[in-house]
């Protein structure tokens, strides 16, 4: 299941040179719906420990929920899908030490701002960008006591 996971696209991106990241806020779900969540809770410990490895021995990582999306979506996407790729990324980040960027919870309160089933406008980007800062911050001024 390498292809809604990528992570042997985050290992190759990890050995390139030069590479290091303070921070990596990452996220994985709206797409790959091809695939079953047994699929995903199967791939996903192998997706963290690539994006762990993309980060560095000396980066922290900060997992986003994902977001919710609207009723017409396709492709496989709904409501309780998401609801259900953010169930097993709650069973599996924690444990790996992973803070957490609920983005879900802030986009449920705004789902008024999607341009379309999927994407938020501009003001839901902002939103989440803003919210995304903080916690970036969060993390930044951890690592740095």
């Amino acid at each position: 299941m390498s292809r809604p996971l990528r992570a042997a696209q985050l290992s190759t991106r990890a050995k390139q040179p030069r590479t290091s990241f303070s921070v990596v806020h990452f996220n994985n779900g709206m797409h790959g719906w091809a695939y079953s969540e047994a699929q995903y809770r199967a791939a996903f410990p192998a997706f963290l420990r690539a994006v762990k490895r993309l980060a560095g021995s000396s980066g922290a990582l900060l997992w986003a929920t994902i977001t919710p999306i609207r009723p017409e979506a396709t492709n496989g996407a709904t409501n309780p899908r998401v609801d259900a790729r953010n169930l097993i990324a709650a069973s599996l980040v924690p444990a790996a030490g992973v803070p957490v960027d609920d983005q879900h919870a802030l986009m449920t309160q705004h789902q008024d701002l999607h341009e379309d089933p999927v994407h938020f406008n501009v003001s839901g980007a902002a939103l989440q960008g803003d919210q995304a800062t903080a916690t970036i911050m969060t993390v930044l001024v951890h690592m740095h006591r």
